[in-house]
């Protein structure tokens, strides 16, 4: 496991509580049970069952698109109903974006979350650098209800140091699908 980065450790230790997608645990090599489970509008959704921290936590599937992966999660603690998320890394050649923000097509700001940001490719070749920025926007059911049209919600991160901008979207229907699991457990 040499190529586990000191930013992938770093972003493992940034995520609350201790909080673990199934995509990193694959990386680590870690044994999390977990399943998945269809919600009534067809999105299958991963469950993992964290024990020891009294934690259910619920994943999207990976949207992938051009200019990074992302994907929506909530994570229940005693029971409580935690907050939803999308969380992901945007990729591009370097020089660094450094997103300090998200916001709706309208302007409005989303609740951004930085991670940590890891270089990637050979930065000697011609073709330069690969920059991965890790993020996370924490985002309300209202929200979702304000800014979705047309069954997508869009938003862009920004940069106060760049005009560089990564727009996203996402299907409502996983944010439907992982409120109604967890709502169901």
């Amino acid at each position: 496991m040499g190529w586990i980065t000191p930013a992938i450790v770093t972003a493992l230790s940034l995520a609350p509580a201790g909080q673990i997608s199934p995509w990193d645990a694959k990386i680590l090599g870690l044994s999390i049970p977990s399943q998945e489970a269809t919600a009534s509008n067809g999105v299958i959704v991963v469950i993992q069952y964290v024990e020891a921290a009294r934690r259910i936590e619920y994943y999207s599937p990976d949207i992938e698109t051009p200019i990074g992966t992302i994907y929506i999660s909530r994570h229940d603690t005693n029971a409580v109903g935690g907050e939803l998320r999308i969380s992901g890394v945007s990729t591009y050649r370097r020089p660094w974006r450094l997103y300090d923000r998200a916001v709706f097509d309208d302007g409005t700001s989303a609740g951004y979350i930085d991670g940590p940001n890891e270089v990637g490719g050979d930065c000697q070749s011609p073709a330069g650098c690969i920059a991965n920025e890790y993020f996370s926007v924490s985002i309300t059911p209202s929200e979702i209800a304000q800014h979705a049209r047309a069954g997508h919600l869009n938003f862009e991160l920004k940069s106060s140091r760049s005009q560089d901008v990564a727009r996203f979207t996402v299907p409502v229907s996983y944010f439907d699908a992982i409120t109604e699991l967890a709502d169901r457990d």
